[in-house]
């Protein structure tokens, strides 16, 4: 196995570890990734946090295939699909992140938007490589 082929190998696999635990970790405590889920003296928006479990599921069922994905073979045409497909989740999640970290008051919801957008910025960098080079 070449070098190249190691490091495609590694980042499906990191990329399953990455939405796997995050959606496992949505499901389970919705408000740590969605802070804006509880009303400023109002309690809990049940819609919101149903809402955030179902997105949950989506992200670990990302984290699968992702998990799946990196079993085949590199120039299978699925594998680069799939690539693909993450790469335009990973620009939009970052982007979105970012405004996030922009538009938010608290300093933890600042740090968790920043580290995220970080996250799939680095993710977003990867796929390119992966695709393009």
């Amino acid at each position: 196995m070449t070098t190249t082929e190691l490091l495609i190998l590694n980042l499906y696999s990191i990329n399953a570890i990455i939405e796997f635990s995050a959606g496992i970790t949505t499901i389970i405590k919705p408000r740590l990734v969605f802070p804006g889920l509880i009303e400023h003296n109002r309690g809990l928006r049940p819609s919101g946090i149903d809402a955030a479990r179902w997105f949950g599921c989506a992200i670990a069922a990302l984290g699968i295939n992702s998990f799946l994905v990196h079993q085949l073979a590199n120039n299978e045409p699925g594998k680069r699909a799939f690539g693909f497909s993450m790469l335009f989740y990973h620009i939009l999640v970052a982007f979105f992140l970012l405004l996030a970290f922009f538009n938010s008051s608290s300093s933890k919801s600042k740090l968790r938007s920043l580290v995220g957008s970080i996250i799939h910025s680095l993710m977003t960098y990867f796929f390119i490589q992966n695709l393009f080079f």
